[in-house]
Parts: C-alpha cells; structure tokens; sequence
C-alpha cells in the first residue's frame, strides 16, 4: 500500500507540473503537438519505406524499431530516476517516515515504468493513427506488440537499475554491480535488434530477463538506500589540472570570463546531465560509422536523396543533433542548475555580459570536443573528399555557434530552479528550443549546401562557392551567438530571488 500510495504521489506530482506548463503555454502546446504529428508521420514513412524494400535493408526490420525504443527509454528512465528517485528532497521525506525503504523503492520504480508506459502508448496510438489517416501501407507483424509490451517494460527497470548502480559509492563498489548489470543490457540490446529474425526466442528471453531483473530490484533496497545517502554525501572534486586554469584563455578574453568559464567547465563535469549528452553525442558518431560498415553506399536512391548524398545527409543530421544536445539543452540549463549558488553569483562585483561570456566560453569549450567527434569519423571512414570534409567543419561551427546562443537566451529567458528538473527548463519549452533549433539549423547548413551542389559549375568553382558560403554562414553562427549572449545577459539582470522556485 505504501509503495502504491507513493507512486501515486509521484504521478499526480508529474501530471500537475505539465499541467502548469500547459496553461501558461497553451499556443505553444498546439503548434508542439502539431509539431510532433509530423514527426510521427515522417517517421512512419520512413518506417514502412524501409519495410518495402527489403532487398535494399536486409538486416532492418521492426527490431530497429525495438533497439531505439529501447535505448532511448532506458535513457530516459535512467535521468528521471537519477532527478527524482535519488536527489529528489521527497525522497528523504518518505524515507524519514515509517515505510520500508523496500516499498520507497518500488514506489519510484513505478512512477518511472508508468510514466514510460504511458509515453509508448501515446506513440503507439499516434503512429496508428498517421497511418490509418494517411493511407500508409504498413502491415505490423502480430508478434511486435508482445515484444513492444516486453521491452516496454524492460527499459525502466535497466534504467532504474543502472542509474542506482551508478550512484554507488566507492568507484570499486560501483564498477562491480555494474559488472553484474552491463552483460545483460548487452544482450537485450543484441536481442532488440534482431528480434524480427527470431521473434519466438526473443520472446522468451526477454521474458526470462524480465523476471530476473524483478527479482535484482526486489533484492536491491540496501542498494538503493546506499545510492540516496551517496546522492547527499558526494562533495565533488575540484580538478587540479593544468590546463583546467585556462592560463591561455585570460590573455585572449579577460581574468573574469576566463575565470566563470574554467568554473563552468569543472561545474558541468560533474554533472551527470552533461555527462548524458557528451556519451549521447558519442554514440551518434559510433552509430554513423557503424552505419556505414554495416550498409555500405546505397546502390540506389534513399527516398529524394541520390547514392552520394546519403551520407552527407546523415552527418548533416547528426551535426544538427549534436548541436542540439551539447550545446541548445545543456545551454538552457545554466542558468537553473545554479539554484542558490546563483545569488552569490549576482552578488559578486561582475556584470551580466561578463558572466553570459563566461558561461557562453564554458559551454563551447565542452561541446568542441563532442562536435568534432561527430564530425570527423564519418567524412575519413567514406573517403570525402578534403574540400567537403572542410565545408562540413565550417557548417559544424555555424551550428555549434547558433544553438549555444540559443541554450543560452532560453537558459536566461525560461529559467528554471524546479531542483526536480536540475535547471531543465519544462517539456514544453524544451520541444520549442528543439523546433526553433531545427529551423534554424537547416537555414544554415541547407542554404550553403545548395551552393556546394551546383553541379552545373566545375568541380573546383563549385567546391570553392561552397567554402565561401559555408564561412559566410558560419560568421552568421557567430553572429546569432553574441545576439544570444546579449539578449541573454539582459535577461540574467532581470532575475531576482523571487524566481526560485518558479
């Protein structure tokens, strides 16, 4: 009863803070919601375009599908345990109270896999729907509904898991449960993937990891007690690094940007959100080249894109979504994830345009590497030739640029102390920065494109056209980039105790 009465509390608490954000952006929920209508039906498109053509995707089918869901729920489940389960100030609140720590558990763990329920059956009711309204052939296999149902709920209980293993404190004790976790996370991924080879056998498997990962976090109280109390006993460590003291950087902005940047970068190193989108960001550069070992060049056109342009376009998107995680959504963050350290800031003799260049300098330094991962593999692996290579590292800083001042001024503008969402601004505002993000981002990388594939000039104007326009668009990055530290440094004066907690 005490485990259901907290999961309760949990989903009531959830459901009336997105409530809140929907009444005081009731514009903005619509054009969200339409938003996300086409994202389902570009993606059922894609879906069933892959399914009639098996012969071009012999390797793809609904276990794709499963692999995705999987990963992403488990993401997911993985960051709201770790803001809600374990730092979450109610958490020691039902622990102070005479429950066992057993039912405090489970009552988070539902809250997670509910929650995650609830998001896979909208997405399955909005997929069916696109379908059936605009005509998509697409036969489901009457299998994937029970494989869906399993991974599901296999997802929130892997991220659960994984991130009260991952709390534990010493490195050694944490290393070895995770050691315990890790093998079967692999084996269910392997599983997702190739779920539609053999979906009997999956099934069964899958099965057998579901009652054995219930009964690891039915085991797991003491555990889970131990990841609260190392959640409020962790100080952090400060780095002693040379190169952390960014000695270089004074000499090129100034001893007070150089000092708010150094503290943003040891800031946001030990935070496990920005750990979440530098491993995010990684791993959509090991999926592009696994990609490109696994499918080679396509031997014919991919929906309006030729043989050639494929990969140019993947790592066109792939730009834009590292942009998107290292630089928009951690950006947004800044400003929030301070809580009341951020009055000491204001109170310190530095104006706004100082600390907004301070933190504008931190976040790129941390997103340079992460964008450079992403954009150098690919064009060495598939052979580019240089002047491409070089014309997608000009659209990468045009990119890189643009959504750090957009994290920026909607870190300063949407501003959040909720210490439930560790300075994330709400879902709404968060689907917002990604659609203006990705409107923004094709301007920029598709406008100088076009002029790269003017294939009725000679190779060597074309290609000299093309890095003219891609460092022209990169200066409009740079632009967009001091527009957002302005706007937000005025923004950052105007807030004041009264804000935290709104």
């Amino acid at each position: 009863m005490s485990a259901t009465a907290i999961c309760r509390a949990e989903l009531r608490s959830g459901w009336r803070r997105f409530a809140r954000s929907v009444g005081r952006r009731p514009l903005a929920t619509a054009v969200m919601g339409t938003l996300a209508l086409l994202m389902v039906l570009v993606g059922v498109r894609i879906i069933a375009f892959v399914a009639m053509r098996p012969e071009q995707f012999p390797d793809e089918g609904y276990g794709t599908i499963l692999l995705l869901l999987f990963v992403l729920l488990l993401l997911r489940s993985a960051g709201i345990t770790q803001r809600h389960a374990l730092r979450a100030r109610e958490v020691d609140l039902h622990l102070t109270q005479p429950v066992a720590t057993r039912s405090v558990m489970l009552g988070q763990f539902g809250a997670v896999a509910l929650g995650a329920t609830a998001l896979v059956a909208l997405g399955v009711a909005l997929s069916l729907m696109v379908r059936w309204g605009a005509g998509i052939p697409l036969v489901i296999p009457t299998v994937f509904w029970t494989l869906l149902a399993l991974f599901a709920l296999l997802a929130p209980l892997c991220g659960f898991l994984f991130s009260v293993l991952g709390n534990l404190q010493p490195m050694s004790r944490k290393l070895r449960y995770l050691a315990t976790l890790a093998p079967l996370l692999m084996l269910l991924m392997y599983l997702a993937s190739y779920a539609h080879a053999a979906p009997a056998l999956v099934q069964q498997v899958s099965a057998a990891a579901l009652l054995l990962l219930l009964g690891y976090l039915w085991l797991a109280e003491g555990l889970y007690l131990d990841a609260v109390a190392a959640q409020r006993l962790a100080t952090g460590t400060t780095l002693k690094w040379r190169v952390m003291e960014l000695r270089w950087l004074r000499r090129l902005v100034g001893q007070r940007v150089a000092a708010v940047a150094r503290k943003e970068i040891t800031s946001a190193i030990r935070e496990r959100d920005f750990l979440t989108a530098t491993l995010s960001t990684l791993s959509i550069s090991a999926i592009l080249l696994f990609w490109y070992y696994q499918t080679g060049i396509p031997g014919e056109e991919v929906g309006d894109l030729a043989p050639h342009h494929y990969y140019p376009g993947l790592l066109a998107l792939a730009l834009y979504m590292a942009a998107l995680l290292q630089c928009t959504l951690v950006g947004a963050a800044l400003l929030g994830i301070e809580g009341r350290r951020l009055w000491v800031l204001k109170g310190l003799p530095v104006d706004s345009r100082t600390v907004m260049q301070g933190k504008g300098l931190g976040l790129l330094l941390l997103a340079l590497p992460g964008i450079v991962l992403v954009w150098l593999p690919l064009p060495l692996a598939a052979h580019f030739p240089w002047q491409v290579t070089l014309f997608f590292g000009e659209i990468a800083i045009a990119l890189m640029l643009a959504n750090a001042g957009l994290g920026l001024w909607a870190g300063a503008a949407f501003a959040s102390f909720d210490e439930h969402d560790r300075g994330n601004p709400d879902v709404l505002t968060q689907f917002m920065l990604i659609g203006a993000s990705a409107f923004m981002s094709a301007l920029l990388a598709l406008l100088p494109a076009a002029v790269m594939l003017m294939y009725d000039l000679p190779d060597g104007t074309r290609y000299g056209l093309g890095l003219v326009a891609g460092a022209l668009f990169a200066f409009c990055g740079y632009g967009i980039y001091r527009l957002g530290v302005r706007s937000a440094a005025d923004a950052y004066r105007t807030i004041w105790i009264d804000s935290y907690g709104a």
